[in-house]
């Protein structure tokens, strides 16, 4: 059985999109040593840690990156959360541009 994620056409146009982005400039990125691949990085993240972009940086490094990433996207949702409960946003309001 192959243990590769499956994805549909949407999720895929999505990673390409992020592909030509991060080509582009647009999106910092950095690689995790012994990856080939690059890694999308919020850029509050990189100017947190002085991360440039195309840096390489260790697992160890990286599996605090997606925790700090976590801790973010959990600030956000609650806030979001909250604006919809003080009628400041509508219930159906998902992701802003540049989020």
């Amino acid at each position: 059985m192959d243990s590769r994620p499956s994805f549909t056409v949407e999720q895929l146009r999505m990673l390409v999109e992020q592909e030509r982005e991060m080509d582009a400039g647009r999106v910092p990125y950095a690689y995790v040593e012994g990856c080939t691949q690059r890694a999308s990085m919020r850029p509050k993240i990189m100017e947190m840690l002085g991360l440039e972009t195309g840096q390489k940086v260790s697992s160890v490094i990286f599996m605090e990156i997606l925790k700090l990433n976590i801790q973010e996207c959990e600030q956000e949702i609650a806030y979001r959360d909250l604006l919809k409960e003080q009628g400041l946003l509508a219930a159906d309001t998902g992701p802003q541009e540049g989020s």
